[in-house]
């Protein structure tokens, strides 16, 4: 949902098509596992051109935008190596949103947030103790 507002609903600049990107759990936690916060990576003593992934959390908002909710967004950037294996071995299936996606936003303007048809959002399980530590994510309290 996050990105669907990032993108403007499908209608920003060069940010016309929204692709549902589907990856195996083994691929994501490895990203995990890699993923290193400004805060991490400056403890680590990690100069930028060695990290293979880049986390930041992002501040979370309802689908008009305008309300934070107390949640973060996650954003991933991968090179390297991580990249590759992202690219060649992790995608499951790759699927084009954007009719959805536009549709949905058409519903948001006529209709509000309460006719959304969106998939359902949850905290991801991280189970290692050292990834969670390493994102962040090992003070996190389930809803």
């Amino acid at each position: 949902l996050w990105m669907m507002y990032r993108c403007g609903w499908a209608s920003k600049e060069n940010q016309e098509r929204v692709l549902a990107v589907r990856i195996t759990r083994e691929g994501f936690d490895e990203i995990l596992a890699n993923a290193y916060t400004p805060k991490a990576q400056e403890a680590a003593g990690l100069p930028k051109a060695q990290l293979k992934v880049r986390l930041q959390w992002d501040p979370d908002h309802e689908p008009a935008g305008t309300t934070r909710l107390p949640r973060r967004a996650i954003q991933l950037g991968l090179k390297g190596e991580i990249l590759h294996r992202y690219a060649s071995d992790w995608i499951v299936s790759i699927t084009d949103i954007t009719g959805v996606v536009q549709e949905q936003y058409r519903v948001l303007q006529t209709s509000g947030t309460n006719q959304l048809q969106v998939a359902a959002e949850r905290v991801y399980p991280v189970s290692d103790p050292q990834t969670k530590a390493l994102i962040g994510a090992d003070n996190w309290v389930r809803s």
